[in-house]
């Protein structure tokens, strides 16, 4: 169950977490790759294929958190696509396996990652915050318009399950990390969260409370902040109560899916004509 990986990760240490991730890593037949960089060391799985596709989360958590959610449920969602693939590999192209460390410390380790590998050789990358508890999607960092394979297929899986996908152009958190990827030019890169109907309206009203203004001052933007607190999900959000009793099996489970399905649509149904030269690099 992939609650059992969540809670042995919640209330470690990150060192600790570091291990648990390898020790299932290694169980699985899988051998990481350990990136060291000056502070920190993200761990990450590649394929071998020339073609890849990106499935991130981070281990770090702050400070007096267990960090269930916030970001072990990622981590879980992760290892289980990985163990699903590995034992049935795709046909055309690959997944590398990402786990950051420092996401808390402004994303550290994704930008470190970034600066050594040239990360924009990746088709995309589905990034993950807290999706351990709800039943629809947020999608952030992206815009109505944006038209994207890894983007538009996972909305069309999620369509075909009658699961409510949502896009936000405006990153809910103080940061996530596919923006290390963004910023090194990757189009197609965003954050999943799962967020229940009473996060989603809280969401949606905390950022149009930060659009009515282009330079909010500080009451609205502690306002805006009070009001999304009262949602299910941000109760918990840096808290000592980010604890795995608040996460379900099926919604870490829905997400592990979604994801899955999505990847493998791709790898044998997409025309990936066009990231031809990102294998030759």
């Amino acid at each position: 169950m992939l609650l059992d990986i969540v809670r042995e990760l919640e209330g470690k240490s990150r060192e600790d977490r570091r291990e648990v991730i390898v020790h299932i890593l290694k169980e699985a037949g899988v051998e990481p790759v350990f990136h060291r960089y000056r502070s920190g060391i993200n761990i990450f799985v590649p394929s071998k294929r020339d073609l890849e596709i990106g499935i991130s989360s981070h281990y770090d958590a702050v400070p007096k958190s267990p960090g269930a959610n916030d970001n072990g449920s990622a981590i879980a969602v992760t290892l289980d696509v990985l163990q699903r693939f590995h034992a049935n590999p795709l046909t055309r192209i690959g997944v590398r396996y990402f786990f950051f460390d420092e996401e808390e410390k402004n994303l550290k380790g994704s930008l470190a990652y970034v600066h050594d590998y040239e990360a924009p050789t990746l088709i995309g990358l589905y990034n993950m915050e807290m999706v351990g508890a709800g039943d629809r999607l947020a999608l952030w960092d992206v815009s109505d318009e944006q038209k994207s394979i890894l983007l538009n297929t996972l909305e069309e899986q999620a369509l075909l399950r009658d699961i409510p996908t949502y896009r936000f152009r405006q990153v809910m958190f103080n940061a996530a990390d596919h923006r290390a990827f963004t910023m090194a030019g990757m189009v197609d890169a965003f954050t999943l969260t799962l967020l229940s109907e009473g996060d989603m309206a809280a969401a949606t009203r905390y950022l149009e409370i930060l659009r009515k203004k282009k330079r909010p001052n500080v009451i609205d933007a502690v306002r805006s902040w009070n009001f999304i607190q009262k949602s299910p999900l941000f109760q918990n959000y840096h808290k000592p109560t980010d604890t795995s009793d608040h996460l379900r099996e099926d919604a870490l489970q829905l997400v592990s899916d979604l994801l899955y399905d999505s990847i493998l649509y791709i790898d044998q149904n997409e025309d990936l004509t066009r990231f031809e030269d990102l294998a030759d690099i």
